[in-house]
This record gives C-alpha cells, sequence and structure tokens, in this order.
C-alpha cells in the first residue's frame, strides 16, 4: 500500500523510479556483455597482437571463422587498470558515475582519454567493476608503429584483464554496433511475425470452435424442438 508519508512509496519502494528502472533492464538485456541476447546475436571478431590471430565472440575465445569484425589487442604497458566497487543503488546509473570517475582520476587530458569497463561481479549490496584508461594519442601512436594503423575507426581496441576482454571505446567499436543493430531489428522483425502468425492461428483455431459450438447448438436445439 501507498506509504501516508510519501505518496510515491508503495511498499517502501520510490515508484519514481521504476522508469529508470525499465530502461535500465532492457539496456542490460540487450547491450550488456553479458546479455544472453547479445552473447547470441554479437559479431565474430578477429583479435590480433603481435604475434598471432585468435577469434572472439561475445568475449569468449572460439574456433577461426570468417568475420566483419577485428580487433588489436593492446599490451599492458598501454593502459592502467582501476578495480571499483560501487553500491547497487548506482547500477542504474553506472554509465554516468563511470563518466565522472574518468574524469576526476585520469592521467591524461580529457580529449586524450580513452576508457572502457566491464562489469565482474555483483551481490546483493555492490557492483564490481574493471575500469580501464589510456591515452588515445599513445594507442594510435603503438597502432602506426606495429600494425601501420593510423585511422582511429579502422580497428576495436581491447585490453585483456583477468580473463575477460574489455573494449576500450573511442576506436572502431561502431562498426560492431552496427551490425548488432540490425541484427537485433531483423530478430525482432522475424519474432514479431511469429507472434502474427501464431495469433492467426490461434485465432483461426477459435473460430471454428466457435462454428463447430453453433452448430452443435444448432442441432440440439432443432432435437428439442422435434
Amino acid at each position: 500500500m501507498l506509504d501516508s508519508g510519501n505518496n510515491w512509496e508503495l511498499f517502501g519502494y520510490d515508484t519514481r523510479h521504476l522508469g529508470k528502472h525499465w530502461q535500465s533492464a532492457w539496456r542490460d538485456l540487450l547491450w550488456a556483455d553479458d546479455s544472453p541476447v547479445r552473447q547470441r546475436l554479437d559479431e565474430v571478431v578477429a583479435l590480433r597482437d603481435t604475434a598471432q590471430v585468435r577469434c572472439y565472440h561475445a568475449g569468449r575465445p572460439v574456433a577461426a571463422a570468417d568475420t566483419r569484425c577485428s580487433a588489436i589487442l593492446l599490451p599492458e604497458d598501454q593502459y592502467l587498470l582501476k578495480p571499483l566497487s560501487f553500491p547497487v543503488a548506482v547500477a542504474d546509473d553506472l554509465q554516468d558515475v563511470l563518466n565522472l570517475e574518468v574524469t576526476m582520476h585520469s592521467p591524461f587530458a580529457a580529449d586524450d582519454t580513452a576508457y572502457g569497463w566491464v562489469v565482474t561481479d555483483r551481490d546483493d549490496d555492490s557492483v564490481h567493476v574493471q575500469l580501464v584508461i589510456s591515452s588515445k594519442a599513445g594507442v594510435m601512436a603503438y597502432l602506426g608503429k606495429e600494425f601501420d594503423l593510423h585511422d582511429p575507426r579502422a580497428q576495436e581496441v581491447w585490453v585483456q584483464s583477468a580473463g575477460r576482454m574489455i573494449t576500450l571505446r573511442g576506436f572502431g567499436e561502431g562498426h560492431r554496433e552496427k551490425l548488432y543493430r540490425q541484427r537485433l531489428r531483423h530478430t525482432g522483425v522475424k519474432l514479431g511475425a511469429a507472434l502474427v502468425l501464431l495469433l492467426m492461428i490461434v485465432g483461426a483455431g477459435t473460430g471454428l470452435k466457435k462454428l463447430e459450438l453453433s452448430r452443435v447448438q444448432a442441432m440440439a436445439a432443432g432435437v428439442e424442438s422435434r
């Protein structure tokens, strides 16, 4: 029931935050690294370092495959790692909190800072995050020297930490995001068409049953009349 002291509280829960929680839930379902939808529909990425090329799908190694996406793995001397823990109450605003964290603590100039993050664990009280920060100029110098790459949008840039892959934002990840959006739309259209077809089948079956019931009722009325 509504709290008498706060008309927005229902069973101790502030209903004013429902919209934010709803958006956050959908964002996590579709875009989070551990999203089951993303793990199914994301593109395979060919990850290169100076020694080899490996393929990853949704952050996990897979057998070699044809792929439209590629990434470069940064060596450890090209970035800074910072483990962070936040109260679970800020989970819906985690992106904004991390933006503030990077702004306050990056050792690089604001326009030279690139960063990425991944949620490593959750419990009842906290959300645990691994944050990676790097210099855009330093990354581009490395890409130019080791791979003769000079367009920041040409490749994704990844960092490996504790067995997890973290995408460093502001490079070539936009191409994979675009392909993922296309797959989401196509999948949504197929699911919508399947739902419409199912409803049509159910409706047709219901209509046939109604006609059959009408005939039985008419026959019963005739027998009763005779």
